[in-house]
């Protein structure tokens, strides 16, 4: 008598991340409680916080770049800040030594755990060994659950920028499985999900 294992199957119907963020659980910047955000805005219902599109509380890279306004020296500089808070920063020009200030361009760095929209801190993270694990919100969760724990994993040849074809390969990887799984059963005991 043969006995037949059944395989779990995953095909991936074109799915994009941006799928998932209608509604994105996250942490309330203001007082660190649970909040949602949606493209429009970032509501927190513990301190009744509610934010309209524009301010960025994650990480951002700022460059500053302009002439000296002495010797007309090409001046740049890089920061990193989180949230980014200066909207001017002074250099010094390494030839003549003159100080000047200049306007900062922010741009929003990475979404690694963070919210597109507000840079708000995931309220799905978690680390799993090396990496952060994260997802936007629980049918999220739950479509990262069923790729990983799949034994057979399809999906559509033409379509690259899909959820599946863009996932870290760390998360892909067999021998990280249970431990991916592992995160994912943490954060749903953590969240009640």
């Amino acid at each position: 008598m043969m006995t037949q294992t059944i395989q779990r199957r995953f095909r991936d119907g074109r799915t994009f991340l941006s799928s998932f963020n209608e509604r994105i659980d996250v942490q309330c910047p203001q007082c660190g409680a649970d909040a949602c955000v949606t493209e429009k805005s970032l509501t927190c219902a513990w301190c009744g916080s509610s934010v309209e599109r524009g301010p960025w509380f994650g990480p951002a890279k700022g460059t500053v770049n302009r002439a000296c306004g002495h010797c007309g020296r090409r001046l740049s500089r890089e920061i990193l800040e989180h949230p980014p808070k200066r909207e001017t920063f002074r250099l010094q020009c390494p030839g003549c030594h003159h100080r000047t200030r200049a306007a900062i361009s922010w741009q929003a760095i990475g979404n690694a755990g963070y919210d597109p929209f507000f840079g708000a801190k995931l309220k799905l993270r978690r680390r799993c060994g090396r990496e952060l694990f994260w997802a936007y919100n629980r049918a999220h969760l739950q479509f990262v659950e069923d790729y990983v724990s799949a034994d057979l994993r399809e999906r559509t040849a033409y379509i690259n920028a899909s959820l599946t074809s863009r996932m870290p390969a760390w998360i892909k990887s067999a021998k990280n499985r249970q431990q991916v799984l592992k995160a994912i059963a943490g954060l749903r005991s953590k969240s009640q999900l």
